[in-house]
C-alpha cells in the first residue's frame, strides 16, 4: 500500500527574524535581467544578459490566537528592523530584507490580523566589503601616487642650463606654494604641541626655496678645452620629498575633518600663469611652474583621501558632501594630467580617486539621513528627543545641530538625524 506524504507534518513554521506567523500564500518572483536589442532590417535580435534578477517574495500571511497583538507587535518591529535576516516560508528559507509590510485589522476577526508582506532576497553585491577595509586601502593607494610623482617631476623640473630667470620663476613658485601651506596651517586648529615643529618645516621650506630650485646641471669649471659638469646638490625629488613631508606632519596635528577642509583649497590650486612661452627658457619656466603646482595639489588630493578615511561622519548629507567635493577635486586633476610620461600618475591618482568614492558609497549606506522636522510649539529639546528618539540622551545632539541658545526652547522647524 503506497504511503502518501502527510505535507502538514513536513511544512515550515514561517518566521521573519524570529517572529512567528502563518502563510496562506508565498509567492518568489525571478528571472533575468535581459535588454533586448533590435536593428533595422534585421529578423533576429541580439539579447543582453545582464545577470539575475533581485528575487521578491510576496507573502500572503496572518497571526491568530490569543496572543495575536503581541504577535503582531514582534512581526511588524521585525519588518521595521534594517538589514537582511533570516526568513522561514513553508518549503523554503533564505536571507531577506523586507521592502513592505501592510497590516489588516478588522474588529470582526478579532484574534486574527492580516498581512501583505514583501520582501527581497539578499545578495552579496550590495556591501562586498566593510567600510574599515576599504579605509585601508586609500591609505595603502597614497604610497604609489607619492612615488610615481616623484619620478614624473624629476624628469620634468630643471632650472640650470637655462636663463636665471628659470631659477628665480622657480624658486618665487616654491615660496609662493609654502604660503599656500602656512595660510592653510595657521586657518585651522592645529595640536598646540605640534604646530611649532609643523609651522617650522614650512618656515624652512620657504628660506630654502633658492638652493631646492637649483636643479640640473651646468657648466662652470673649464680644463684646457672641455668643462666638468657640476650637479646641483639638490634634486628635484627633494622638492617632492620636502613638500610630502609638510602634508604628513600636517596629517599628524589636525583633526581629520578639519585637515579635510583645510586641503581641499590646495588641491584646486590653480592660479594664473605669467611666464613667456616663445624662448626655451621661457617653456621651461612654465613646466617647471606647472610641476611644481602639480604636485603641491596631487599631494593635497592624498591628504584629503587619507582625511576622509580617518574621519568620522556625522550624518548621511556630511559624507554626501564629502564625495561631491572629493570627486570635483579629483576630476579636475585627472583633467590636468596629460601626456605619456603623466601615465603612471594619472592611473595612481584615477585608481584612489575610485577608492575614495568607493569608501564613501558604502559608508552613506550606514549613517542616518538629516530629517527636517516642522512643529507648531517650541518644546524642549528634552522632549524632542525623548519624542523622535524614544530617550533624553539625545536632547544636547538637537542643541549643537541646530545652534539653539537655549535648550528649552528648539524652534519651529530644525533638522535632526532620522532613528
Amino acid at each position: 500500500m503506497a504511503v502518501f506524504r502527510d505535507w502538514l507534518r513536513t511544512l515550515r513554521r514561517a518566521s521573519y527574524r524570529g517572529a512567528s506567523f502563518f502563510v496562506e500564500t508565498d509567492k518568489i518572483k525571478t528571472g533575468r535581467r535581459l535588454v533586448v536589442h533590435e536593428f533595422p532590417l534585421a529578423d533576429d535580435p541580439y539579447v543582453e544578459d545582464l545577470g539575475r534578477k533581485a528575487n521578491k517574495i510576496d507573502v500572503t500571511a496572518y497571526v491568530a490566537g490569543d496572543n495575536a497583538d503581541g504577535a503582531e507587535d514582534a512581526l511588524r518591529r521585525a519588518c521595521d528592523a534594517g538589514g537582511a535576516a533570516t526568513l522561514s516560508l513553508p518549503i523554503i528559507s533564505m536571507q531577506a530584507h523586507c521592502e513592505d509590510c501592510s497590516r489588516d485589522f478588522k474588529k470582526d476577526q478579532l484574534g486574527y490580523i492580516a498581512f501583505s508582506l514583501s520582501f527581497v532576497r539578499d545578495g552579496s553585491g550590495a556591501a562586498p566589503f566593510p567600510v574599515a577595509y576599504l579605509g585601508r586601502i586609500i591609505e595603502t593607494s597614497v604610497g604609489g601616487i607619492v612615488a610615481a610623482l616623484a619620478r614624473l617631476f624629476v624628469g620634468s623640473f630643471a632650472t640650470l642650463d637655462f636663463a636665471d630667470y628659470v631659477h628665480d620663476d622657480a624658486a618665487d613658485e616654491i615660496r609662493s606654494i609654502a604660503g599656500q601651506l602656512d595660510s592653510a596651517v595657521r586657518g585651522t586648529t592645529v595640536d598646540v604641541d605640534k604646530a611649532p615643529a609643523l609651522l617650522q618645516q614650512i618656515g624652512d621650506f620657504y628660506s630654502d626655496a633658492d638652493d631646492l630650485a637649483a636643479v640640473g646641471e651646468r657648466a662652470d669649471q673649464y680644463d684646457d678645452t672641455t668643462f666638468i659638469a657640476q650637479q646641483s646638490p639638490s634634486a628635484a625629488a627633494d622638492i617632492v620629498t620636502r613638500m610630502g613631508d609638510i602634508f604628513t606632519a600636517a596629517a599628524g596635528a589636525i583633526a581629520p575633518d578639519l585637515l579635510e577642509a583645510a586641503v581641499l583649497p590646495l588641491a584646486l590650486y590653480v592660479p594664473a600663469d605669467n611666464a613667456s612661452t616663445t624662448t626655451e627658457s621661457g617653456r621651461q619656466s612654465l613646466a617647471n611652474v606647472q610641476a611644481l603646482r602639480s604636485c603641491l595639489r596631487i599631494l593635497a588630493l592624498t591628504t584629503l583621501a587619507t582625511a576622509i578615511a580617518n574621519r568620522t561622519y556625522v550624518d548621511r548629507r556630511e559624507a554626501i558632501q564629502a564625495r561631491a567635493d572629493a570627486a570635483e577635486a579629483f576630476a579636475a586633476e585627472l583633467d590636468r594630467i596629460s601626456g605619456l610620461a603623466d601615465y603612471d600618475v594619472f592611473v595612481a591618482v584615477q585608481t584612489l580617486s575610485g577608492k575614495v568614492a568607493d569608501y564613501l558609497s558604502r559608508l552613506i549606506t550606514d549613517l542616518a539621513p538629516v530629517v527636517a522636522i516642522e512643529a507648531p510649539r517650541r518644546m524642549p529639546a528634552l522632549w524632542w528627543s525623548q519624542r523622535l528618539y524614544g530617550t533624553a540622551d539625545r536632547a544636547d545632539e538637537l542643541v549643537a545641530r541646530n545652534g539653539v541658545k537655549h535648550a528649552a526652547f528648539m524652534p519651529h522647524e530644525f533638522e535632526a538625524l532620522a532613528d
